[in-house]
């Protein structure tokens, strides 16, 4: 997709979102600006120390020249600090942009994962009784990082160990269906009777080279056997360990990734009211950056979800 269809997808956002976008957007083209004001006055600077240098080395006495000298490098190195202050939100800011273009792109198509929003702005952050913006913003950002890490879990759980015994049978059982055996009677072209044993390895079909379908010796094993193979293929299962089931797994997941994005959206407010003293995150849901508000935002428990499947 090209500009155009950010163009089309921003036009459709909630007039608060399109704010914030632009407000980016803002952000990032003051810090350019502002970047390349101190480039052009460090190429001037760096002139004038040029000749200073080579007039305290000319004529070490000269005192005037070499405490002008000591001054200039000073005011180089707090330009330099600048530069990099200004460098570093002009990437946070491009970054930023960036993330939420991609969203732009991807919204309506369906290609984008994560929770519906709705259309209201989302309510302003208030840091706790006795604590400052900078702690609140870290307290709720550790919040996020525990939250993503528990989705993490979530999403590479495996199911508990009898939903995996039970996946296995149903596997084999399929297996063992599909295997063709018995008999039947056939003529040939000369009208004689014949009999004609039925078996996956006795089709009239298959040649030397392959002879052994795949699966046929696992599923008539099965077939004979059930109990036996099934043991066989079951025996590494941990009953011990924790899993989730299969049907509950993406309601947690879905429930996840709501708290995730609304403890971004306080993480958002709790910065715009810092005044930029502290950036937004890049990694940060591209609904969270527009304040879009998840229409699921019901309460996750905290323990982990893990831990109650293993019960």
């Amino acid at each position: 997709m090209t500009d155009y269809h950010v163009r089309l997808s921003l036009d459709g956002l909630p007039p608060h979102a399109a704010v914030r976008y632009r407000g980016f957007v803002e952000a990032r083209l003051e810090a350019e600006n502002g970047l390349a004001f101190l480039r052009d006055r460090d190429a001037e600077m760096s002139k004038v120390l040029n000749v200073l240098s080579a007039a305290v080395r000319a004529n070490p006495d000269d005192k005037h020249s070499a405490r002008k000298l000591v001054a200039m490098r000073a005011e180089a190195d707090a330009l330099l600090a600048k530069r990099n202050k200004l460098n570093e939100r002009r990437a946070c800011f491009e970054q930023v942009i960036n993330t939420i273009d991609n969203y732009l792109r991807t919204r309506g198509t369906g290609l984008f994962r994560g929770p519906p929003c709705g259309d209201d702005e989302p309510p302003v952050a208030q840091p706790r009784e006795g604590e400052t913006l900078v702690e609140a913003i870290r307290r709720v950002r550790e919040a996020i990082f525990a939250a993503q890490g528990e989705l993490v879990q979530v999403k590479a759980a495996p199911p508990p160990p009898d939903e995996i015994r039970a996946m296995i049978r149903d596997a084999l059982e399929q297996r063992a269906r599909a295997v063709p055996i018995g008999h039947r009677f056939e003529r040939d072209g000369l009208g004689t009777e014949r009999l004609q044993l039925v078996g996956p390895d006795l089709m009239s079909w298959l040649t030397a080279g392959n002879a052994n379908p795949a699966g046929m010796v696992t599923a008539w094993l099965y077939a004979l056997f059930p109990e036996q193979v099934l043991a066989r293929f079951t025996a590494n299962i941990d009953d011990t360990a924790p899993g989730i089931l299969r049907d509950d797994k993406p309601r947690l997941i879905a429930a996840l990734e709501v708290k995730i994005v609304t403890l971004e959206l306080e993480e958002m407010s709790l910065i715009e009211q810092s005044d930029g003293a502290v950036l937004p995150r890049p990694t940060a849901s591209p609904l969270a950056l527009l304040g879009l508000q998840p229409l699921r935002a019901q309460p996750v428990e905290s323990e982990p979800p893990l831990a109650i499947a293993a019960e």
